[in-house]
């Protein structure tokens, strides 16, 4: 375990709260060599990540041991998301075409695991999941014949069942989403949710109902090739939200990169002075203490606003996929070649 040589001073004038705070990241040794996309963390001591081959690891200690692991029979698998609800109890959802995609769940904290769902298209491929409760859930996979694929559970997995396509919006032609962070599609309360999208349109869809209805909105970020769109969606409450991504193929581009919205989605713009924020994969409001750090991660670095989002700080060229955080605002990262850390924020 070994702090990275970077410790930021966040510029008491932007908060007086923040005052001589500074953040650093604490590498810590997750035993994987996978890529990790997927990050969900429950309190102080229990976090859990998950990526390529099949593999997961997940910490009861705050990061001092991580348990390295393989789901059965799924080393060819691509774990893009994972949920974790208490010691016992994850979710897995895999990426990929076709059967590669699936959900698994394990009741016996990484012992056992049950397979739930597996994509029943062949074009299809699942991209985030996300839950209200331990027991409500929902996933959505690029579009098949021209409709997002979406599956809600209200069983904990037990039973999936798909949304009808046609209370959904119909996709543009060359729309689809990124299984980048597990985070462009996010839930919030008891039943809202939003799903992000790129390619051909940078969209977002929501729902106020569990997915039972449906409707789309139009975005201001960058969009028009594969490479480009909304990579990661996060909201402070049921009005307030950030939307992050870019160009991955260019990720030094700054080019309408970041997006906010202050009525629940409906509509979305881009900051009122242009911010130098280049492509981003996750996007996230940490709570601490009285106050909210946005924090945003990419594969060429990450930076943090304290005023959410008006004013960021860019710094370091290391960079992560993803990350998560708990209520208490215990917060880690995951990236490339099994590299996890733990965010410190010291006085």
């Amino acid at each position: 375990m070994q702090f990275l040589i970077l410790s930021i001073l966040l510029l008491a004038f932007l908060n007086p709260a923040f005052a001589q705070i500074s953040l650093s990241w604490e590498t810590q040794d997750s035993g994987l060599e996978a890529s990790l996309r997927g990050a969900s963390v429950l309190n102080a001591n229990i976090a859990w990540i998950s990526g390529s081959n099949g593999k997961f690891a997940y910490t009861h200690d705050g990061g001092k041991t991580w348990h390295p692991m393989t789901v059965p029979g799924a080393d060819s698998l691509d774990f893009r998301d994972v949920h974790v609800f208490d010691e016992k109890t994850a979710y897995l959802m895999s990426a990929g075409t076709g059967d590669k995609t699936r959900i698994y769940k394990t009741a016996d904290g990484g012992k056992n695991w049950q397979l739930q769902l597996t994509n029943p298209f062949p074009e299809g491929f699942f991209s985030s999941m996300g839950f209200w409760d331990k027991d409500n859930g929902i996933v959505f996979s690029d579009p098949v014949d021209g409709k997002l694929v979406i599956f809600t559970t209200d069983d904990g997995g037990v039973n999936w069942q798909q949304i009808p396509p046609e209370v959904i919006p119909a996709a543009i032609d060359g729309e689809y989403a990124f299984a980048a962070s597990g985070t462009c599609l996010i839930t919030t309360g008891k039943s809202n949710v939003w799903i992000a999208t790129g390619g051909a349109a940078a969209r977002v869809f929501s729902s106020s109902d569990r997915g039972k209805s449906w409707q789309v909105t139009p975005t201001p970020m960058i969009a028009g090739e594969a490479s480009t769109g909304i990579f990661s969606l996060a909201f402070l409450d049921e009005k307030s939200g950030v939307m992050v991504g870019g160009n991955y193929q260019h990720p030094d581009s700054i080019a309408a990169n970041i997006a906010f919205t202050e009525d629940g989605g409906i509509s979305w713009h881009l900051p009122e002075k242009n911010l130098a924020m280049p492509y981003r994969s996750c996007v996230g409001y940490l709570p601490y203490k009285d106050s909210i750090i946005l924090l945003a991660v990419g594969r060429s670095g990450y930076g943090f606003s304290t005023d959410l989002g008006k004013s960021w700080q860019q710094f370091d060229r290391e960079g992560y996929y993803t990350f998560d955080f708990s209520n208490d605002g215990h917060c880690w990262a995951a990236g490339a070649n099994g590299r996890v850390a733990k965010l410190i924020i010291s006085e």
